[in-house]
């Protein structure tokens, strides 16, 4: 994490804990994910966190062993780069979003999207036309991104690498 960065951003992980990612929310809450240096299902943990400081509302896994369900997405071109991780509990799944503007347009011409860091849920037992989105909020300040490439090198899980 950039040092810049961690003094200004509140975490839920303890100091004996490697913060993979946080971000204070708009609406006060943060979201972590902490771990040990290594993580597997076998040793070690990687634990998502979510709520006020000192006042967690969610753990996933619930105990600091093993590791969540995850799906891990990578990828960029000259003028973007996308992270996502997804942790999959279901039937929710909380998709924490790093997205990094490299040129304001494409090779087109058009905008490209603003750097931004965001937490969406979504509830699997809906459609997209029904309100799959149960919560949605963007990071109140953009610190490091979610990198899904060293997440995968953490755990041992493939990322997927979208070309386009």
């Amino acid at each position: 994490m950039n040092p810049a960065v961690a003094e200004t951003t509140a975490s839920h992980c303890t100091g004996n804990e490697n913060t993979v990612f946080t971000c204070n929310l708009n609406n006060k809450k943060v979201v972590s994910l902490c771990s040990t240096k290594k993580a597997s299902n076998d040793s070690g943990y990687l634990q998502f966190r979510f709520g006020e400081i000192g006042k967690i509302q969610l753990f996933i896994p619930k105990s600091k062993s093993g590791i969540p369900k995850l799906s891990l997405l990578y990828t960029n071109d000259k003028f973007l780069e996308i992270n996502k991780v997804a942790i999959i509990n279901e039937p929710f799944t909380y998709a924490i979003e790093s997205y990094r503007q490299l040129k304001k347009t494409n090779k087109d011409g058009y905008p490209t999207t603003k750097s931004s860091d965001a937490l969406n849920v979504t509830d699997s037992r809906k459609t997209v036309w029904e309100g799959n989105i149960t919560y949605s909020s963007n990071c109140s300040k953009l610190g490091s991104k979610i990198n899904a490439v060293t997440i995968a090198k953490l755990t041992g899980i493939k990322v997927e690498k979208v070309l386009y």
